[in-house]
């Protein structure tokens, strides 16, 4: 299986804490946008690990909980702008990203595979989460086939956005 899954009773036992390392040395953006991902997809009841991202619950006894107030607010983060999408195509390599946002957001957990079967180019459904956490850098005809594999799924036909 070149996939994990954690499910949320592990890590929310307490004295549980979940440590994640990624096979990546990226920027903070890319860490954030990965942080983000694990919490709301522990959130949703199980979060799917890549091949290439290790894990493990470390439990650390009993920790009585702490409350100190209210949690401080976390600075709301627009959603993330695609890197990747600058240069020649740019428009077009936006539109696309901003369809697979939207895709994954109303589809959940496991669309991505389905977009990836409809693709010819070998595109996974890891480059897909990678390209959304901001980690890949597609090529303009990967963006193409993203776009088409989408227009399919959504029942558009042709790609002509």
């Amino acid at each position: 299986m070149d996939h994990e899954a954690v499910l949320p009773d592990r890590v929310r036992e307490p004295g549980s804490v979940l440590v994640i390392r990624l096979p990546i040395q990226n920027e903070v953006r890319s860490l954030q946008n990965y942080r983000r991902y694990v919490l709301e997809s522990i959130a949703q009841g199980i979060l799917v690990l890549g091949k290439d991202v290790t894990y493990c619950v470390e439990q650390l006894g009993w920790i009585p909980p702490v409350v100190l107030g209210e949690e401080p607010p976390v600075p709301e983060e627009p959603e993330p702008s695609s890197p990747q999408c600058t240069g020649r195509n740019a428009a077009e390599k936006r539109r696309i990203f901003e369809r697979l946002q939207l895709f994954r957001g109303a589809n959940g957990l496991g669309c991505l595979r389905r977009i990836s079967d409809k693709c010819t180019f070998g595109i996974t459904d890891d480059l897909l989460r990678d390209i959304l956490t901001g980690n890949a850098s597609p090529t303009i005809k990967e963006w193409r086939e993203i776009g088409r594999a989408l227009d399919e799924l959504e029942g558009k036909g042709a790609a002509g956005e």
